[in-house]
């Protein structure tokens, strides 16, 4: 939660207060902000600080502090008899190991076993029969009745995911764990009815964190009438296999590298962005080592995909010298400490002085294209016209292919017939996958709350957590905090009850569902059409009336209790 801020002296709602109030809605005022996990700035994994000669990589250690506050709250003794009732149920299979097989499951998941896909947990193939167990997950109903983290780190904040599809997959022989051979993986086509391309893959790790895998790629399956469906032809997956694309693509690469080695000749970087997946650091350095770099700000090192090895460890260790050298035109980051490291990097900058380093290239390039007759002005423009060339080529070998759609029309099409994709994972690790796209917490009205009873209004609530979802979204949103009546004492010493808690935002223009799980283990919920009722006061609390459902022992009632179609 970017910006978020905590106000610790609000003084409480007392129970004086709420009885002299003649209208349960207006109550004093409160100022309390949503509740927010602190994290280490970072772009994509570390930010290390240079400083003389002692260096250190600092490793977001308090991220796993704040998990464990969160992990508290979902452990409570509630909310895990809640859990433990409504948690969909694995489905397994006997599996000959040496064998393999297919299995589509009754949501039409395909899951591909080929011969030798599992281990023992000391390396040796199995060959006789496993068990594998399997559960999926399509809704925000049987995500959350399972009980699920679905918040995602990424460059020191948090998201909430969006789910086009989720699964757990397990393995067992005779009672005692195995795992999946990473030589030949186990494929699983994943039913989906999200058709959208937004998506990525992930993968929970054993900390319960989940870890960015790779972009979705979606599997089209045509659920149209057959008369409607003859009429669309495949997307070419490849357009390189025509010839003529691939000329122009070699003229384009070939002109890219022209235009690569005059830069490199002239001293200039093209600044690139930080990638949030990988890890970067901040060096202390001399321009005049590093001429290409002189006048950039925030130059942040990002360790480059070619490091395949890169031990994530290595962020917790101190190191007593770091040292950024260059090599053959690498750029090479030592760790100097009870070992030696050597690691590639390249210079990257965040998003937000993305700007201003591309001014500053800006201005060195026509600087010295000015002083060398425009030699790398005439090779810019000769790599842009081979690449507008092959797009140009591309596309009309595409639009021949498809001559009675666009994509526009394509995507516009598949949504309104309600058609299936396969979200296709290549699993190597027994546990949670997920395709997800993540999306900030929603905005627009602000709310300070108080939970009551709607049958009883006088009855308030206390619980741990609020759940948001809108119902255009697969996804849900969860305020991480504790809202019901405590105790404080007053200026004049004396013990009085209030009504805390965080306050929180939704989006008024969306069909806004709101759920939590009472200390009583009741599942209390205001649907749309009731929060649309609600008059909400600016910067004073308001009531917000939910009704309360016992008795909730699967998704399905969860489903039911929520209104979720």
């Amino acid at each position: 939660m970017k910006d978020a801020k905590v106000n610790m002296n609000r003084p409480p709602l007392s129970e004086e207060d709420i009885d002299k109030a003649k209208d349960f809605d207006q109550l004093m005022k409160m100022n309390v902000e949503p509740p927010i996990k602190i994290k280490w700035g970072k772009i994509g994994g570390v930010i290390a600080v240079i400083a003389g000669v002692l260096g250190y990589i600092f490793w977001p250690s308090n991220k796993e502090d704040n998990k464990e506050e969160v992990r508290a709250i979902s452990a409570s003794q509630v909310n895990n008899e809640f859990f433990e009732q409504t948690s969909l149920d694995k489905t397994t299979y006997t599996i000959n190991g040496s064998l393999g097989d297919s299995i589509t499951t009754k949501n039409g998941t395909l899951i591909i076993v080929p011969p030798n896909a599992f281990k023992d947990m000391d390396g040796n193939i199995i060959s006789d029969d496993v068990e594998l167990s399997f559960r999926e997950f399509h809704d925000v109903p049987s995500i959350f009745a399972s009980n699920i983290d679905m918040t995602y780190d990424s460059s020191g904040l948090e998201y909430h995911f969006e789910s086009a599809g989720m699964f757990e997959i397990g393995g067992t022989k005779d009672g005692d764990e195995i795992a999946v051979n990473d030589e030949n993986p186990i494929i699983v086509e994943l039913n989906s009815q999200y058709t959208g391309s937004h998506y990525n893959l992930y993968f929970m790790d054993p900390d319960g964190d989940w870890e960015f895998v790779k972009k979705d790629t979606a599997k089209l399956l045509d659920m149209l009438p057959e008369s409607e469906g003859s009429m669309i032809a495949d997307i070419p997956t490849d357009p390189m296999e025509y010839s003529e694309v691939k000329q122009k693509w070699i003229k384009y690469d070939k002109a890219r590298g022209v235009y690569d080695l005059k830069l490199k000749n002239a001293g200039l970087i093209i600044p690139k962005e930080a990638d949030d997946e990988l890890f970067s650091v901040k060096l202390n350095f001399k321009s005049d080592q590093f001429p290409e770099l002189k006048g950039y700000k925030n130059v942040l090192f990002e360790v480059t995909e070619e490091n395949k090895d890169f031990d994530k460890s290595l962020a917790k260790q101190k190191w007593t010298d770091i040292e950024l050298s260059k090599s053959s035109g690498d750029y090479i980051m030592t760790l100097f400490g009870s070992q030696k490291i050597d690691l590639l990097v390249r210079p990257v900058f965040t998003a937000i002085d993305m700007e201003d380093a591309q001014g500053n290239f800006e201005e060195l390039f026509a600087a010295y294209d000015a002083a060398h007759q425009h030699v790398l002005s005439s090779a810019r423009e000769e790599m842009q016209e081979a690449y507008q060339s092959f797009k140009a080529t591309e596309d009309s070998v595409i639009n021949v292919i498809n001559t009675t759609i666009n994509q526009m029309a394509w995507n516009s099409e598949l949504d309104n017939k309600k058609s299936t994709v396969k979200r296709v994972f290549e699993v190597d690790n027994f546990g949670f996958w997920n395709s997800d796209c993540p999306q900030n917490l929603p905005k627009g009205q602000d709310v300070i709350p108080v939970f009551v009873n709607a049958d009883e209004v006088k009855d308030t609530l206390t619980f741990e957590n609020l759940y948001i979802a809108e119902y255009d979204k697969n996804a849900f949103y969860t305020y991480w905090g504790v809202w019901g009546q405590k105790k404080y004492v007053d200026e004049n010493g004396k013990e009085k009850t209030a009504f805390e808690g965080p306050s929180f935002t939704f989006n008024p223009k969306s069909e806004t569902v709101l759920w939590a799980i009472t200390n009583k283990g009741e599942l209390a919920v205001i649907i749309p059409e009731e929060l649309s009722k609600v008059s909400f006061n600016e910067d004073e609390a308001t009531t917000i009336k939910m009704k309360l459902h016992k008795n909730i022992v699967s998704a399905n009632k969860i489903k039911e209790a929520i209104g979720w179609n």
